[in-house]
């Protein structure tokens, strides 16, 4: 999207002024109103975001697996178990730096217990030690255009407060979603 504010006035004003001249049109008798009007051109870039995996392929309308414990061993979840996702990178493809956050965004099946009510959700760039994963609702991460993230994991660690509701219960279709927003630039003088 590209814009041109037309008029921004003489430079000891608001901004108001004439929105139907040009820079440097008019006549002569104009020629002081006219002192200090410049035409501005902005150009906007866009925000646009990508989930990859370590080859850099899109797993955009694909799945993470979980695929092992800290401890090793098959996926079989129990209270107190913790089993982390395949790892992903998240890509910026726009034109501006980004923060970004990652959301669980549903799962197939409503008739199920909440997921998110069992399983503390957590992200971290080391699966093997879990001690600086961030809790998922309070990591914020950051990218400039470009350029793609460390790689990240999803780690579930089922509660021990975990119900009996959910024996037997199988996750399909798990979603994530990065939400990305520009960051602000200090542009230096």
């Amino acid at each position: 999207l590209t814009y041109c504010e037309k008029d921004p006035g003489n430079t000891g004003d608001n901004g108001g002024g004439d929105d139907s001249s040009d820079v440097g049109g008019g006549d002569e008798d104009k020629k002081d109103e006219d002192e200090g009007k410049v035409d501005v051109n902005v150009s906007t870039g866009k925000i646009k975001v990508d989930i990859v995996d370590l080859e850099g392929e899109s797993l955009i309308n694909e799945s993470l697996d979980f695929v092992t414990s800290a401890e090793g061993g098959n996926v079989q979840f129990a209270p107190g178990t913790t089993f982390y996702t395949e790892g992903f990178q998240v890509k910026n493809i726009g034109d501006n730096p980004l923060k970004f956050t990652v959301t669980i965004n549903g799962y197939k099946g409503t008739d199920k217990p909440k997921f998110e009510d069992g399983f503390d959700l957590y992200i971290t760039t080391n699966p093997t030690n879990l001690e600086n994963a961030e809790k998922l609702t309070e990591f914020t991460g950051n990218l400039e255009a470009g350029k793609s993230s460390a790689t990240y994991y999803l780690v579930a660690s089922m509660k021990t407060t975990a119900g009996n509701e959910y024996q037997n219960q199988t996750y399909t279709g798990i979603g994530i979603t990065v939400h990305a927003t520009q960051t602000n630039i200090n542009v230096e003088e």
